[in-house]
């Protein structure tokens, strides 16, 4: 039989030998108190996240002049911002730390509520996120870092009187420089050196 031919007992193998790994097993830290006081609050409470992606630029070019288009990488994309939903308490934690952050990088507000817009330096106001991910067994299979981390908007928050069953979702989106990850199972602080 063709080596490339679909064999059910082939692919039935390698998911038992390998597994797979589910997308509803993750956990948020935002590094060096960046969230005050409620930084387990924002751990257990976040309820999606993007992983975020990576892309190359590549522009068209015709290599010899003549020749058929081609992309050619010249630099590294911009990374995507990471947007964070978080299901946030009765007190609205969440969102005022968001808020305070943000409030913090450019000053839209000051003392007696009169803006400074002041900005402030950036070792001041990035953070590194990690975000980890966990299978069924709880181990630790990836930690994805997005370095030097700030969150860029704060999502509105739609109210209404017919909104019964909904709760108050903080969506963040947050910009980083870059990201990298590990493939451990233990925490990132065991992994080999150069992994992280």
């Amino acid at each position: 039989m063709p080596s490339n031919t679909f064999n059910i007992n082939s692919f039935l193998s390698e998911i038992g030998k390998n597994g797979v790994l589910q997308t509803n097993k993750f956990a948020i830290d935002i590094g060096d108190g960046a969230a005050g006081s409620i930084s387990d609050m924002i751990s257990l409470r976040a309820e999606s996240v993007n992983l975020p992606g990576i892309s190359l630029d590549a522009p068209s070019t015709r290599r010899y002049g003549i020749s058929p288009v081609q992309k050619m990488p010249m630099n590294i994309g911009a990374f995507p911002d990471v947007t964070i939903s978080f299901i946030d308490d009765k007190q609205t934690s969440i969102w005022k730390a968001m808020y305070n952050w943000m409030n913090t990088i450019y000053q839209f507000t000051g003392p007696d509520n009169k803006p400074m817009y002041a900005l402030e330096y950036k070792d001041n106001y990035t953070k590194d996120i990690l975000i980890h991910v966990y299978d069924n067994a709880g181990e630790e299979r990836t930690t994805i870092r997005l370095k030097e981390a700030f969150p860029m908007s704060l999502a509105d928050v739609s109210l209404s009187w017919s909104q019964n069953d909904n709760l108050w979702k903080t969506n963040v989106s947050f910009a980083g420089n870059a990201s990298d990850f590990n493939t451990c199972v233990d925490v990132v602080a065991t992994c080999p050196a150069g992994t992280m």
